[in-house]
């Protein structure tokens, strides 16, 4: 029996992370990370964070490993970056502000977001209402012109829509590996990680589970197998965007 469901990415705009791979120094925890924010060692690292307790926040402070330039001021709910609170700024290694973002409160529910080119020229003037998801964009060149049908964000997608993805994966995982194999009873959830580059091929895949048995190694032949997506786009451009898909593999009396 095989189950499966959808897990979204943000697009690189946004953090990658894991809890795994960190320190504590002086009531700092340091978590290390690869150069698409993805959780590492660090021999690897190609950006850190210092997160601090404060209250029921995390004071976070990022920067570039080789450098240990300023990269990102923010504070978050928890480690994995995943509710930022108040504003973030974000900044190019030569120290200009890269990005800026002003997240919702209770008494505002707009969200702003602001990107600037590496020589400060506004390039991205981004906000949404969180309550009705009303979104307001606009997009500059270099020179401050503007940019006509500008895309802030948009996640990689696969022909068809999610649905007719789930049922590629249906159609061509053979569920019956693990039982072959050998496999115990019981509910064994994969976890692969990819990335669906700029030119919509998929790459880097990686199974962050390890039950073994022959499923890992399916789950990874079908998702490496699949068609072409269409790509991420961020600020106009596409980009690399990484994606988790959970495959469930059920192993009963029968």
């Amino acid at each position: 029996m095989l189950k499966t469901k959808w897990i979204k990415y943000y697009l690189l705009l946004t953090f990658f992370c894991n809890t795994f791979n960190l320190t504590a120094q002086n009531n700092v925890l340091v978590k290390y990370y690869d150069s698409s924010w993805i959780s590492t060692s660090l021999d690897k690292a190609f950006y850190f964070t210092n997160f601090v307790k404060k209250d029921t926040v995390y004071e976070c402070t990022s920067y570039w490993m080789k450098s240990k330039k300023l990269n990102c001021k923010s504070f978050t709910k928890d480690t994995s970056f995943s509710k930022f609170i108040g504003i973030l700024l974000r900044y190019y290694e030569n120290g200009q502000v890269q990005d800026s973002a002003i997240y919702p409160t209770k008494t505002n529910p707009v969200q702003y977001n602001y990107h600037y080119y590496e020589n400060g020229q506004l390039w991205a003037d981004y906000s949404i209402n969180t309550i009705d998801n009303k979104e307001n964009i606009l997009g500059y060149d270099e020179k401050g012109k503007l940019i006509k049908n500008f895309i802030f964000s948009r996640e990689a997608a696969f022909g068809g829509g999610e649905r007719v993805w789930i049922r590629y994966l249906q159609k061509n995982l053979k569920a019956e590996i693990p039982i072959k194999r050998g496999a115990p009873k019981g509910t064994y959830q994969v976890i692969i990680r990819f990335m669906v580059s700029a030119d919509g091929n998929i790459k880097n895949t990686e199974a962050e589970t390890h039950f073994g048995y022959g499923m890992e190694l399916e789950a990874l032949r079908v998702i490496q197998d699949s068609p072409k997506w269409t790509p991420a786009i961020l600020l106009n451009k596409e980009v690399n965007a990484y994606r988790r898909q959970p495959i469930t593999f059920v192993v009963d009396e029968k």
